[in-house]
């Protein structure tokens, strides 16, 4: 991409979350139907392993940490013995907590040098209240309630641990509930009844709002982004991206459902805390390091169980670019320029992970002569991400 040469109208590619979620509930209904689908790897690896639910004993998750921790508790409905292996990144992550969760249903886990291997006669809660780790991921609370659907005993819950990310989960719960499942909470604790069933009989995903603030951020140092069909209301937690936009002093027009976002020449710093939004952190980093003066992005100590230490990783990126970043605490301080001094070429590995790449994208497209190792790995999530920012 060149400088200032960025421009994009039309509509982004779906939820990949929200695809993920229909996707568990399909294989719970398969008369379900979901209108689109997605190129991305985590919709492919999850797609393989619901339309052969029935007749494999083995699932590859590939990098996908969604698609192991949600057909692990798919998978644990069902009687008998699975295998899910995954790529080494994968097995790198705290996945651990899932095997805790699943002794409380009586669900055997148990890692091997091959993967973590399963063994199941069903859901049997072992006392009055299973305890969902939440120090980690919010993903082990979407995928028990995901899985859910038409109990043969009902089900009682408690959120145990520092939550992260809870709008996700909340995402879930307004998912599951709009299709008919009925969830009771009082504060932590939840109570599903059992024997439920499917009430809607298909679903069609919104737009992904994380690949549109991806769009948009190269909007604002190259261009013009016009995105179509704009719903102010959302379920997605990246749907506050555009509230962190004006925040910062971008320019953006919202007329008759189009969303336009400008290029904007001075950005201003930003204090915003990012513990239920943690992906838009590597993106929005470059943005504030654009910035004259110090930004402060709270709430970050879950990046450390990501596809990579994200923290670590954005302040290696920003370094080699020469602007500060501290870390504090949970904390990133981004003391941020708007004029750059020039920056030697240099080679950035992303460490396979889809956000990394698209930061240091972002940050090539206003001039910085950087080298990025691993950009296939943007698949994960957004494959067209290089055929829309017009860059070979």
């Amino acid at each position: 991409i060149s400088k200032n040469n960025f421009y994009f109208s039309g509509q982004a590619p779906l939820s990949k979350s929200l695809l993920n979620r229909a996707l568990i509930v399909k294989s719970w209904f398969p008369e379900f139907f979901i209108h689109g689908t997605s190129r991305c790897e985590d919709i492919v690896i999850m797609e393989k392993a619901i339309e052969s639910l029935k007749n494999k004993k083995n699932f590859h998750c590939g990098l996908s940490g969604t698609a192991f921790r949600f057909l692990s508790l798919r998978l644990s409905r069902e009687k008998g013995e699975f295998l899910l292996t995954g790529e080494k990144e994968l097995f790198q992550r705290p996945l651990d907590e899932v095997s805790s969760l699943l002794s409380q249903l009586s669900v055997q886990m148990q890692k091997t040098s091959q993967g973590f291997v399963m063994r199941s006669e069903g859901w049997k809660t072992q006392g009055d209240c299973v305890y969902v780790p939440t120090n980690t991921s919010s993903q082990y609370a979407s995928a028990l309630v995901l899985n859910s659907w038409d109990l043969k005993q009902e089900l009682y819950f408690t959120l145990s641990g520092n939550f992260v990310s809870y709008p996700y989960f909340q995402m879930t719960l307004d998912f599951v509930k709009n299709l008919g499942l009925v969830v009771q909470q009082k504060g932590r604790e939840f109570y599903i009844p059992k024997k439920q069933k499917l009430k809607k009989k298909e679903y069609s995903p919104e737009q992904d709002k994380g690949c549109l603030f991806a769009l948009a951020c190269f909007a604002v140092f190259g261009g013009k982004a016009v995105f179509l069909d704009w719903k102010e209301q959302s379920s997605q937690p990246d749907h506050i991206f555009l509230q962190i936009l004006k925040e910062m002093g971008v320019s953006v027009e919202l007329k008759d459902h189009k969303l336009r976002v400008l290029k904007t020449k001075n950005l201003k710093t930003l204090n915003v805390d990012l513990k239920g939004t943690p992906d838009l952190f590597p993106l929005l980093s470059v943005l504030c390091a654009k910035a004259e003066g110090l930004s402060q992005l709270k709430g970050l100590s879950h990046l450390a169980f990501k596809e990579s230490h994200r923290l670590n990783k954005i302040q290696e990126l920003l370094s080699a670019c020469g602007i500060k970043m501290k870390i504090q605490k949970s904390a990133a301080l981004i003391y941020g320029k708007n004029l750059w001094r020039e920056v030697p070429p240099f080679v950035f590995d992303t460490a396979k992970d889809h956000r990394l790449l698209m930061a240091g994208e972002l940050t090539a497209s206003f001039g910085v002569p950087i080298s990025l190792k691993g950009r296939e790995s943007v698949n994960k999530s957004f494959p067209e991400f290089y055929s829309l920012i017009h860059r070979n």
